[in-house]
């Protein structure tokens, strides 16, 4: 069978294409309606399982206290930083959710933690926002634009009372301190 000319270089660039996405390891990580990165719904909420999807992280079993209670995520981290938190769902055999930490994780439309409401949000937009109670108190959670998983968790500085959103002319400085996946639509 004969090669056409070129094959040899083009497989060769294809392969190289090739391990280039296959390293290119957690900065590649996007959040979007199905997942972040390559963690989904049905991934199994097991450290290996996830340490095998993010090769080049730590990934390690963790138990965080939330409102008195005790709950068990996956944590992973690059380079010593906080990337990500994996949530089970009850019965704690696969995923429910994700906390993403790292600035170096965008979503859809490109926002991260640090980006400002004003990157994220148009002077006319109007998003459902929803204040944090309990240990969230001070914080705001708003919706991605086209999305029914993707929470933005918001902070910045206001005197007002817990439970209320703040005025926009408040709010336009507040960064996204987290960005919150979840694998059923809320």
């Amino acid at each position: 069978m004969a090669r056409k000319p070129g094959t040899k270089a083009s497989l060769a660039a294809a392969a190289i294409l090739f391990l280039v996405a296959a390293c290119s390891g957690p900065k590649a990580i996007k959040v979007t309606e199905e997942g972040v990165g390559p963690i989904t719904g049905i991934t199994a909420f097991d450290p290996d399982a996830v340490s095998a999807l993010l090769p080049g992280t730590t990934v390690s079993r963790r138990q965080v206290s939330r409102e008195g209670e005790k709950y068990p995520v996956i944590l992973v981290e690059e380079n010593n930083e906080k990337m990500m938190e994996v949530v089970p769902d009850a019965d704690e055999r696969s995923v429910a959710g994700v906390i993403v930490f790292s600035p170096g994780i965008r979503d859809m439309h490109g926002i991260h933690v640090g980006s400002l409401y004003t990157d994220i949000y148009k002077k006319d937009d109007r998003p459902q926002c929803l204040p944090g109670v309990e240990e969230y108190a001070g914080r705001l959670f708003c919706p991605a634009a086209e999305s029914t998983r993707i929470y933005y968790e918001l902070a910045g500085k206001w005197d007002g009372p817990d439970g209320k959103v703040p005025p926009d002319a408040v709010i336009r400085n507040w960064k996204v301190t987290a960005i919150h996946w979840r694998a059923s639509a809320v």
